[in-house]
């Protein structure tokens, strides 16, 4: 089982999954129970993840293809940034944001 965190929901491979939302506190103990692999493609949503869940969360540019078993936590904002827009905490806030946890059933 791999554990990815990711900032979309996105369905990476054929198969069936489950998503339900988690808290924050459910997202940082579940990222503290084992090692992760961080698919977050911006430094600054890195950084701001790290800063939420107190766990250093390393940008890193990557795409993950989910096998049966494997889990996701997922960073989601409630709305859209501007490409343009430099993101930051009081943006985040503003926003909103979810936790989310996927899992790839089969």
């Amino acid at each position: 089982m791999t554990l990815s965190i990711l900032n979309s929901s996105v369905m990476t491979a054929d198969g069936t999954n489950n998503l339900k939302s988690i808290s924050l506190e459910e997202a940082i103990e579940i990222m503290k129970s084992q090692s992760f692999i961080s698919a977050i493609g911006h430094q600054s949503t890195a950084d701001i993840l790290s800063e939420l869940t107190g766990i250093t969360v390393p940008m890193n540019r990557i795409e993950v293809i989910h096998q049966p078993g494997d889990i996701s936590v997922i960073f989601k904002l409630n709305g859209r940034i501007e490409t343009y827009e430099d993101i930051n905490r009081d943006k985040i806030e503003k926003i909103g944001y979810t936790f989310k946890l996927m899992t790839r059933l089969e």
